[in-house]
């Protein structure tokens, strides 16, 4: 994973995602995963250090928090959430 900073916002963010789902907000988790998926995206697409790996990681976030949430099995893709937030940011506020 890219640098202290970057594995700490997504444990946080996958932490977050996790409980907005344990209280009934699934797609909110999403949301958070969504957005911090997209920052990792961007910042591998400028070439930053460590952010491919970091987009693997929010994908295999997303496909567990799919299997085990959603209801989805392994290999089916989970239909498009609600996004908020960016990148998990804010999220904290959702918990609420």
């Amino acid at each position: 994973m890219a640098a202290d900073h970057d594995e700490d916002l997504w444990l946080w963010t996958t932490t977050v995602a996790v409980e907005l789902a344990r209280r009934g907000r699934v797609a909110a988790g999403r949301a958070c995963l969504m957005d911090g998926l997209r920052e990792a995206e961007t910042a591998s697409r400028l070439g930053i250090g460590g952010a491919a790996e970091l987009a693997e990681h929010y994908r295999r976030a997303l496909r567990n928090f799919a299997i085990k949430f959603e209801g989805i099995r392994a290999g089916r893709r989970a239909a498009p959430a609600a996004v908020i937030g960016r990148g998990g940011r804010g999220a904290a506020q959702a918990l609420d």
